[in-house]
């Protein structure tokens, strides 16, 4: 407990200012081309090493948004704020689009396959080969993205030195499909159909589309 105490009273200060953004299609061993994010401080001083920080999604890892893109800034919409604070308190972020999602290639036959964890491992040693990187690596995500994190530590990677799983999916047919024994038809159906959206990109018009879905008006009253 006290090395919990000790590490959250004595968080890194915030050194640099603004980000650059590096975007990189990764050769996995089966031949897919997996798309990724480097997200480094703007002003690294030559030859500084830093910790790297992965994100692991099958949301897409970046997107444009309407109107003026914000400088200087992550450009990963909705996780933008953590980016920005962990950057600039010295650590480099990489997101990744998981196979078969995003911009990367490959199928996704269904969430976190054995391929797609063998991916993250790849990612991370890539990672560790680069001149900006320390030679450690982490995780972090909510939901999909935190069990990502959480299976980065079944990839035997020295370099993975710690991961923070965020409301996660311990064990989805108990904790999403089937709480209490009971079909929980009003997700399943909203996120099926949602990822399909998000796959046939048709994402933008999701919030539209999503009101005609067989269980939304079950989903909207919880």
């Amino acid at each position: 407990m006290q090395q919990l105490n000790d590490l959250f009273s004595r968080a890194p200060e915030k050194k640099y200012k603004g980000i650059v953004t590096q975007s990189h299609y990764l050769m996995m061993r089966d031949g897919t081309q997996i798309a990724l994010d480097v997200l480094l401080p703007l002003d690294l001083e030559p030859g500084m090493r830093l910790p790297v920080v992965l994100t692991m999604t099958r949301y897409w890892r970046s997107f444009e948004l309407r109107g003026s893109e914000p400088q200087k800034r992550a450009p990963i919409a909705p996780r933008e704020s953590l980016a920005d604070d962990l950057v600039q308190r010295g650590f480099v972020m990489i997101i990744v689009d998981a196979r078969g999602s995003g911009a990367s290639t490959g199928v996704s036959r269904h969430p976190w396959t054995t391929e797609e964890i063998a991916d993250y491992g790849q990612v991370a040693d890539w990672a560790v080969a680069q001149p900006w990187c320390s030679g450690h690596v982490g995780a972090v995500g909510i939901s999909y993205e935190g069990t990502t994190a959480l299976l980065l530590t079944t990839s035997s990677r020295q370099a993975a030195k710690g991961v923070v799983p965020q409301q996660f999916e311990f064990d989805v047919y108990t904790d999403i499909a089937l709480p209490g024994g009971i079909f929980n038809a009003a997700f399943i159906d909203a996120w099926s159909m949602g990822s399909c959206l998000w796959y046939t990109g048709s994402a933008r018009s999701s919030r539209k589309t999503f009101s005609k879905l067989k269980g939304a008006e079950k989903w909207n009253r919880i």
